[in-house]
């Protein structure tokens, strides 16, 4: 109570001003009350009733709460409480390395894996702040701006490999650069650059010192690796090789990567099998914002004690309105309040935005207005065509187009996905988005007439096989009765001979010695000349088979057909807006918006493109 003084005192000067009203007030209401001494004074308490009776008691009341609400406002106080100047606002950019030399293996299983595994729980430790997510390799990409959505970050960290970079190599000059120029864009006065990687190329490390020292932002270096260093083994487990074709051993220097933490004001945190590592550098960044705070950013400020007086304030008007008070309550509900009317409409609105954040599209999309939030929610439930309805009820700009295309593509309508996409192309070119759908499209509908050719053939090939496996049949049927024929006149024949010898025993023996020796020469050439007949007549027969066998097995299509057929056999989902019927693929039309490592490659490579025509890439003399 020492402190005990007013933060507003110039309030307290209304304290000299209420006894000369009160006086004056007085005075006045005694003129208009003269009528009272008209009524000696011991016959007034019987005569006057309510306000009247006590005059003097009712009126002491009004003044005891004048002075109050004075000593109220002008602000008593004795206790100082430490508030901050401004609120923090902090911002951060995450930069990971996409090198080859992240395929080394002295970290199980690789290096690239852990670093995705410990930027996503790195991201996860982010309570505030924006962060931007920065990949680089040859050169340096923005795949995500300062945002403070967690879950767009986490779904673009699991995608990112060095086979989706436009070029390879390790320019990490390029990448600080990007990262200053994210953070300055935004508007940051002060912020941290977190840096994944595996080590700095030699070719690099002094001029990426140099921007470190010089960048007003701090430097929190993660690095990964061992000083041995490992064998590079890709995805598809060939080792890495230089142009010599020898066997490349990445290793991690961390001296060097230390140095270039020290540069940037920040810390080197190597690589730990726990979560140590990812609470260390979460807890750098928070040490350093609570430090600043305190010595910086924050001050002691008196505290206002009158707010706690303003019960005491109430409780006295209460009781002297108490008659009054259901009166006023009921005047008060009546009242009409702009809050009220709009409250059917801010209701479903807030519950449409919680039923999104749940994940419950079709419910959102029930209290959503016509337009194209409702169409985004449609979208998100898998009613295209819905979503479709809505987007052409809103503004045909290049955006709603999109959508339309995107909706229409997701239905099985390719052409008028293609179509929508032209159209918004032809309002906005650059729209990179757009392209990569309508360039995604236009080669799954070259797919899907190459499947169409593919069946048709296969069809006409399958007809021809039918028929020459027909004919094929006949003529083996035919063969076969032609050697029956001949077999069923040479056993005649022979019955016919055993009869002729039996009639002919009878005769002399120089006549059936004639006969019998000419006999023989007759029908010994015709036995053998049947039996080679019906052998010449039988033998065709085998080719035939084989030829039929060979003609019915199909002929061993190509790996490319191959792959094209069975992916025309599993895709049985026939849409009716396909005006030719054909099946589609679904996992073809997935990847229209739903594969996110195609759309990195292909934004990167725009991007790249696009600064190879202007003139401002480096060529990279380490590869990985």
């Amino acid at each position: 109570m020492d402190n005990l003084h007013l933060l507003r005192p110039y309030w307290a000067l209304a304290l000299l001003v209420l006894p000369g009203l009160y006086w004056w007030l007085k005075y006045r209401y005694g003129q208009q009350v003269n009528w009272q001494q008209l009524v000696p004074k011991h016959l007034q308490a019987a005569m006057l009733i309510g306000a009247d009776a006590q005059p003097q008691q009712q009126r002491r009341w009004p003044w005891w709460l004048a002075a109050l609400m004075v000593i109220i406002l002008s602000g008593p106080t004795w206790v100082k409480q430490e508030v901050p100047l401004y609120e923090l606002k902090s911002g951060r950019v995450l930069l990971l390395d996409m090198s080859y030399s992240m395929y080394a293996t002295d970290i199980a299983p690789n290096r690239l894996t852990q670093a995705r595994y410990k930027a996503i729980d790195l991201i996860r430790q982010f309570d505030e702040g924006e962060t931007a997510l920065v990949a680089f390799a040859g050169d340096a990409f923005a795949l995500a701006p300062l945002t403070d959505d967690k879950a767009t970050l986490l779904n673009l960290v699991p995608t990112l490999s060095p086979e989706i970079m436009p070029v390879p190599g390790s320019d990490l000059p390029s990448a600080l650069a990007l990262a200053d120029t994210l953070l300055k864009d935004a508007g940051y006065q002060k912020g941290e650059i977190i840096l994944v990687t595996d080590g700095m190329v030699a070719e690099h490390a002094d001029t990426a010192i140099e921007q470190a020292a010089s960048m007003p932002w701090t430097l929190k270096v993660y690095g990964l690796g061992t000083e041995a260093g490992a064998p590079m083994r890709r995805g598809d487990g060939e080792l890495v090789k230089s142009r010599a074709g020898d066997v490349v051993v990445a290793q991690t220097d961390f001296r060097l990567l230390n140095k270039l933490a020290q540069a940037g004001n920040g810390e080197l945190v190597r690589y730990r099998t726990d979560d140590g590592d990812v609470v260390q550098l979460a807890k750098l960044g928070i040490d350093r914002q609570q430090s600043q705070s305190k010595s910086d950013q924050a001050s002691e400020l008196w505290q206002d004690i009158g707010i706690y007086l303003l019960p005491i304030l109430l409780l006295p008007i209460a009781w002297l309105l108490r008659k009054q008070l259901p009166l006023m309550l009921v005047v008060i509900l009546l009242l009409p309040s702009s809050d009220l009317q709009a409250a059917w409409w801010q209701s479903d609105r807030a519950k449409a935005v919680e039923l999104l954040e749940n994940q419950q599209y079709q419910q959102a999309a029930e209290l959503l207005p016509q337009g194209a939030q409702k169409g985004h929610a449609l979208y998100r439930s898998g009613d295209f065509k819905g979503a479709l309805s809505q987007y052409q009820q809103g503004q045909a700009d290049a955006q709603g187009l999109y959508n339309q295309g995107n909706a229409l593509a997701k239905s099985g309508d390719l052409e008028g996905a293609l179509a929508a996409y032209e159209k918004a192309l032809a309002q906005q070119p650059e729209f990179e988005d757009a392209q990569f759908n309508h360039d995604l499209v236009k080669s799954l509908l070259d797919q899907q007439q190459q499947q169409q050719q593919q069946q048709q053939q296969q069809q006409q090939q399958q007809q021809q096989q039918q028929q020459q496996q027909d004919e094929n049949s006949d003529q083996q049927q035919d063969q076969q009765d032609d050697s029956q024929q001949p077999s069923e006149d040479q056993q005649g024949q022979s019955q016919q001979d055993q009869q002729s010898e039996s009639a002919d025993e009878d005769q002399s023996d120089n006549q059936q010695d004639q006969q019998s020796d000419a006999e023989p020469q007759q029908s010994e050439p015709k036995q053998p000349d049947s039996s080679q007949a019906s052998q010449q007549q039988a033998e065709p027969q085998e080719p035939n088979v084989d030829d039929t066998e060979s003609q019915a097995e199909p002929a061993e299509p190509e790996p490319g057909e191959q792959q094209g057929e069975t992916q025309a056999q599993e895709a049985q989902l026939t849409d009716d807006t396909n005006p030719d019927g054909q099946p589609i693929d679904p996992k073809l039309l997935q990847r229209i918006q739903d594969d996110p490592s195609i759309l990195l490659r292909n934004k990167m490579k725009l991007e790249y493109e696009r600064r190879r025509r202007q003139g401002k890439v480096n060529e990279e003399l380490t590869q990985w």
